[in-house]
């Protein structure tokens, strides 16, 4: 019988984020592995984790400084770290979400809804993680600058809440408005949100947010609720899994990142309902489309609701979003049939009914035609692993 590895995993303090990656980190130990995975209580895992007289088989990690990496590759055994920031000069290799697609995701969506200001906050410089740097470039792409909030700061990135509170209230009042900005993730949009509403600034009026990973826990009880862009943390546990078993095996690491795929999904919440904004009526109709989308909602049906002609819909929405209606309604199907492709065990051809989609073939040819792949394959190549399925985790 093969030997019992020992696997211990530090995933940060991000609890919704945190259960999602040790979920692909099972699901790879119960399919591949005879690991024992274990996960210490937060704030004992320097002495746990890092005891001369406890030796570990692999570690699991979110490396977020050089003393973190000091200490890590101190230790002498195979280790992963998990995530978008960048530790200059450390060995350990890394797997993390493609930034890239991404926030040009983020981007998207914002630009949507007719803002032409932006910004990323984070705590981390721009030189220091991937998702700033990123963000900038696409919005570069699109034809915008973007401010970053870490890059104008004094604070150091560890600064109590108090004076981090003070300092973002600063930031959000000397920003153009309406703005929209991309945060790290949803701890950090907490922040912000509590920021602008001291500082008298309507969200999503003159601010609009979205994040980085969807945490349902805070997003939902953020008043208002935040925009979430979801983060495959079930795929990077699983990908990171499979990394370390090659390593503990003997393999050699990898140069570069390795990099796991969005699914490109988006939850809508009402941080970023721009309604409020210049061509309200088009911010409606979008909202109206982005709530119906499932229903056999019709462009007459969309214009009726806002008493405006369809010939005027079709044509402001497309000056103003920079496409026809009907797209953004197709738009909006595909999203949820995103969503259920992972998140349930419909057949495909149920998932595309309850999408809003006609018929299990135009679904099957849509699909296929803006993902490049069959809703199938797209459910095989961004879940990690058969639903279900957990390791034992002490």
């Amino acid at each position: 019988m093969a030997k019992v590895r020992r696997v211990a995993v530090l995933a940060g303090s991000s609890i919704g984020w945190r259960e999602k990656l040790m979920r692909g980190i099972a699901g790879y130990s119960h399919e591949h592995g005879n690991w024992h995975v274990y996960t210490a209580p937060e704030g004992t895992e320097a002495s746990l984790f890092f005891s001369e007289t406890y030796q570990w088989d692999g570690l699991i990690v979110r490396v977020i400084d050089q003393s973190e990496a000091r200490r890590v590759s101190k230790q002498g055994i195979p280790a992963v770290t998990v995530g978008s920031v960048r530790v200059t000069g450390t060995p350990i290799p890394r797997v993390k979400v493609d930034d890239d697609a991404l926030t040009a995701v983020a981007a998207k969506h914002l630009i949507a809804g007719g803002l032409r200001e932006f910004a990323y906050c984070s705590f981390f410089r721009t030189t220091e993680e991937d998702r700033g740097a990123a963000f900038k470039e696409a919005l570069r792409h699109a034809g915008f600058d973007c401010a970053c909030y870490a890059d104008s700061t004094k604070l150091p990135r560890n600064a109590q809440w108090p004076a981090r509170q003070r300092d973002l209230i600063r930031w959000v009042r000397q920003l153009p408005r309406p703005v929209g900005i991309l945060t790290w993730n949803p701890d950090i949009a907490c922040q912000l949100v509590e920021a602008c509403n001291v500082a008298q600034v309507q969200v999503p009026r003159e601010v609009a947010i979205i994040t980085a990973d969807d945490d349902p826990m805070k997003c939902e009880l953020s008043n208002p609720t935040i925009t979430a862009i979801e983060i495959p943390a079930v795929r990077l546990g699983y990908e990171a899994a499979s990394l370390l078993d090659r390593m503990m095996s003997g393999k050699a690491a990898p140069e570069s990142p390795l990099l796991i795929q969005p699914a490109g999904i988006v939850t809508i919440r009402q941080s970023s309902n721009t309604s409020l904004l210049p061509d309200r009526d088009v911010y409606l109709a979008a909202q109206f489309i982005r709530e119906h989308a499932a229903e056999p909602v019709k462009m007459d049906d969309v214009a009726r609701k806002l008493a405006v002609s369809r010939r005027w819909l079709e044509r402001h929405f497309k000056r103003v979003m920079g496409h026809p209606p009907h797209e953004e309604l197709q738009r909006c199907r595909l999203e949820r049939a995103k969503k259920l492709l992972l998140e349930t065990d419909l057949d495909a051809a149920r998932v595309g009914s309850v999408s809003g989609f006609g018929s299990a073939s135009y679904f099957n040819t849509f699909f296929r035609r803006l993902t490049g792949m069959t809703p199938l394959q797209f459910r095989e190549g961004h879940r990690a692993t058969p639903r279900g399925k957990s390791a034992e985790i002490a």
